[in-house]
Formats: C-alpha cells, sequence, structure tokens
C-alpha cells in the first residue's frame, strides 16, 4: 500500500475541491515490512491529482455531477534523469429518465489527454449507460453496456477499444452476482 495524503474541501453543497499526492514507488515488504517508511519527492517519485467537482441539473429535475482534474507524475529514472507526466480529465455522470416503476436510466463520459511526448496512454474516451431499478421476481437489478478507447503511443500499437455488457443481481442487501462480459478490438 502505498502513502498518500488527501485534501477535500467543500465551497457549498454543490461544489467541491480535491488536492491528492501519493508515493508512486513505495518499499516492498522485505525493506518495509509495517509500512512506516514513507518517502515523497523527486527520487522515489510521486503522483498528483487536483479535482474540481460540481452537482449540475443539465436536465430538468434530473441529478448530474461533473469532475474536472488534472494530474502530474514525477519522479527519477535510474539513469538519474527526472521525468515528469502530467495530463487532464474530465467525468460526467448524468441521470436521463426515471420510469414509472422506478427504473433510473443513466449515462456516463470519461474523457482524458496527457501529452504523447510523456505518457504512453495519451488520450482516453470512455462512455456508457446503466439502467438501474430493474425488478424481476423481487430481485432488484443493474445493467450496463459501455465502450472504451484508448490511445496508445507504442510501434505496435495505437489504440484500443473495448465493448463491456454487464448485468448485477442483487440478491442479498450484501451479496451480489455480476456477470461482466467484454470484446477487446486491438489489445495491447
Amino acid at each position: 500500500t502505498a502513502f498518500g495524503l488527501q485534501l477535500h474541501y467543500n465551497f457549498s453543497e454543490r461544489n467541491a475541491l480535491k488536492i491528492a499526492v501519493f508515493d508512486v514507488f513505495p518499499d516492498g515488504a522485505d525493506v518495509n515490512p509495517y509500512n512506516l517508511k514513507w518517502r515523497l519527492g523527486n527520487k522515489g517519485g510521486y503522483l498528483t491529482f487536483t479535482e474540481f467537482s460540481t452537482k449540475l441539473n443539465l436536465l430538468k429535475d434530473k441529478e448530474g455531477s461533473f469532475r474536472f482534474g488534472a494530474y502530474t507524475h514525477n519522479h527519477l529514472t535510474d539513469t538519474t534523469k527526472f521525468i515528469r507526466k502530467y495530463g487532464f480529465y474530465l467525468v460526467a455522470d448524468q441521470y436521463l429518465y426515471t420510469s414509472q416503476s422506478g427504473q433510473k436510466y443513466a449515462m456516463f463520459i470519461q474523457a482524458s489527454y496527457g501529452p504523447a511526448k510523456e505518457n504512453l496512454n495519451n488520450y482516453y474516451l470512455g462512455l456508457g449507460l446503466n439502467i438501474s431499478n430493474i425488478k424481476i421476481k423481487n430481485i432488484n437489478s443493474t445493467l450496463g453496456i459501455a465502450m472504451a478507447h484508448a490511445g496508445l503511443k507504442t510501434p505496435e500499437y495505437i489504440h484500443e477499444t473495448s465493448f463491456e455488457l454487464t448485468y448485477k443481481m442483487e440478491l442479498t442487501e450484501n451479496i451480489s452476482i455480476q456477470p461482466d462480459v467484454q470484446y477487446i478490438i486491438n489489445p495491447m
């Protein structure tokens, strides 16, 4: 487990800011068996996130949330070369419709960008649809379908795309079953 610190500040009921810093290269159990020796800095490496979140109702009476953020990843290589990677991301969740029977339809969009010079995965786009509160014989279920596309910067692979279909059945309050099928185009 890596050491990390997180600060969270709520500007209002709808708006918040998060800042987090994590140790990128924690020592293994052979060197640090109790995980009490922590190092944050350029030599050991660190990962930071800064994220602003807001709740908006883009559709009348339909709740939505949006998160905008940036990240940096800094460390020294074995050759003492300093490496700094960075990027930006957006995550949007939006309820679309609630049926008379209580089924809720929601969508999500995820996007990120990091300059190709510094990042192996320089862009990402994900989107999907969830239908929740599906009742079949008193079992609450959720159906989800999604697509993810990652831009890669390698000689062999320029992108990877996956499609996913999942169905979650809540058997009890604490037990659920969730089969998941994925199809990946051009896997890395």
